[in-house]
């Protein structure tokens, strides 16, 4: 199937929503909102099976932008989901949850031994 004006509308559609889901999802993990996470999978399935039944060539200079923000807002969720990961883990120690060191003084959890560090 050739790209058609159709098809490239439908890609910088698709892939203009994929990024505004993965927005969403960085700004539910910004403000630790578990619902708000999880309410994104359902989106992202569906964009994903959208995305992988499209066919034939695509005008690249169409899509860059939204291939761009996408990328970006896909950067940033994963940022904001290690930052989170690592204050949640960095709490459960504080709590006293998890024991932070072994018997030999090493850390017991080997991701609790770097320091924060959510810019990549």
């Amino acid at each position: 199937m050739a790209g058609t004006g159709t098809d490239r509308l439908a890609a910088t559609e698709a892939i203009s929503r994929l990024a505004g889901v993965l927005t969403d999802l960085g700004d539910a993990l910004a403000q630790a909102d578990l619902d708000g996470v999880l309410a994104q999978q359902p989106r992202l399935e569906e964009l994903t099976r959208q995305l992988q039944a499209m066919d034939g060539p695509l005008d690249r200079d169409t899509l860059a932008p939204a291939v761009l923000a996408a990328q970006l807002a896909l950067q940033r969720a994963r940022r904001l989901g290690d930052g989170l990961t690592q204050f949640a883990e960095a709490a459960r120690v504080a709590r006293g949850l998890v024991a932070p060191y072994d018997r030999d003084g090493r850390p017991a959890d080997p991701a609790l031994s770097g320091s924060f560090d959510a810019r990549g």
